[in-house]
């Protein structure tokens, strides 16, 4: 039985080597296995919460459109770019009695919307001849200041919105005046 043993024995330790390194990689892989279930659980639960957000973000943002939509005119107003018109320039003499001054000046108006910019086209003349009036009776020195401007600003508005009765109050659609030159010599 002694030559058995012999015979086994070095066959013994060979077969606990292999199974040692056949349960290495069983091992590892077991080790793994949980630590792979946990990457792929994060990754699909931040894929899902960005998928979330970015539907109920969408959904909101057409909501939003949708109430501005049917309050009227205040959603109209958020969406709709600004309106300008650009008249032609005014060439006016100032009432200024020490020397013989006039006044150039580029007028632009903002306006609610393009309905309002039609209507400003269709009163132009009448629109015109009040401005003209209105610079015409101005000196060189109450105008020339920043407040002066900003006064005058204010006065060319009025005298805009005058003609354009068939616009709703208080506006009248005319929400701004721009100074596109303004010489004075």
């Amino acid at each position: 039985m002694a030559t058995r043993n012999a015979k086994t024995a070095p066959a013994a330790p060979a077969a606990a080597k292999e199974a040692a390194a056949n349960a290495t990689p069983q091992k590892k892989t077991r080790e793994l296995i949980p630590i792979l279930i946990a990457v792929l659980v994060l990754l699909a639960g931040s894929g899902g919460g960005v998928w979330w957000f970015v539907k109920h973000s969408s959904a909101e943002a057409a909501d939003g459109e949708d109430k501005s939509a049917s309050d009227g005119k205040k959603g109209d107003d958020k969406k709709q770019a600004p309106v300008f018109v650009t008249l032609e320039p005014f060439t006016v003499n100032l009432q200024d009695e020490d020397a013989s001054r006039y006044l150039q000046v580029g007028i632009v108006f903002e306006v609610s919307a393009n309905e309002t910019a039609e209507a400003i086209k269709q009163q132009m003349p009448v629109i015109r001849n009040g401005i003209l009036l209105l610079l015409s009776n101005k000196h060189a020195q109450e105008i020339a200041t920043l407040k002066g401007k900003q006064a005058l600003a204010d006065e060319i508005i009025a005298a805009t919105r005058k003609p354009l009765t068939n616009l709703p109050e208080p506006t009248r659609g005319v929400q701004g005046v721009y100074f596109a030159s303004f010489v004075i010599q």
